[in-house]
């Protein structure tokens, strides 16, 4: 099993990174390897996503994902090629338009699913996914949201699905 946990600091309010965390159906625009999240059921507080992401192969997977009252999020399994998978965001204001986001997750792939991949899926691809969350938030604290946003390498992608 991989237990992490890592820490950014935005320049953006604790709402603007709250918006861009909870905004699924956003993260194959922004998210490196996000193919696809599909939202299965909502209301204001709770959701349902089925994410499809490419990391050296395609894995998707279900989350129940429940805010925590606009300072951040957690989520765990549902359904995909986990053993375990939960975890969430922690968001703290450190001043009107500075946050500190803690992500952390704990997760175990299957049995038949080889250490390194279980390892590159956490370990190597997350400093990337928390800088193009940090970009688009920052991103939105600065000219606010739109439909096509700029990916963790500064292209513009406008469609909900990317293939890799």
């Amino acid at each position: 099993m991989t237990r992490i946990e890592r820490s950014i600091e935005i320049a953006a309010p604790v709402s603007v990174v709250q918006e861009v965390i909870w905004d699924f159906a956003s993260y194959p625009e922004f998210v490196p390897h996000m193919e696809q999240a599909q939202i299965l059921r909502a209301n204001e507080d709770e959701k349902r996503v089925r994410f499809t992401v490419n990391i050296l192969r395609r894995l998707s997977y279900t989350l129940d994902l429940k805010s925590t009252a606009g300072k951040g999020l957690v989520w765990s399994l549902v359904e995909g090629p986990f053993q375990r998978n939960e975890g969430g965001w922690a968001l703290q204001s450190l001043g009107p338009n500075r946050t500190r986001a803690t992500y952390h997750i704990y997760v175990s792939l299957t049995a038949f699913t080889p250490r390194f991949i279980e390892d590159r899926l956490i370990a190597q691809s997350l400093p990337e996914t928390l800088g193009a969350f940090r970009k688009e938030a920052e991103r939105q604290a600065t000219s606010g949201p739109s439909s096509a946003k700029g990916n963790a390498d500064g292209s513009a992608e406008g469609s909900a699905d990317r293939q890799n």
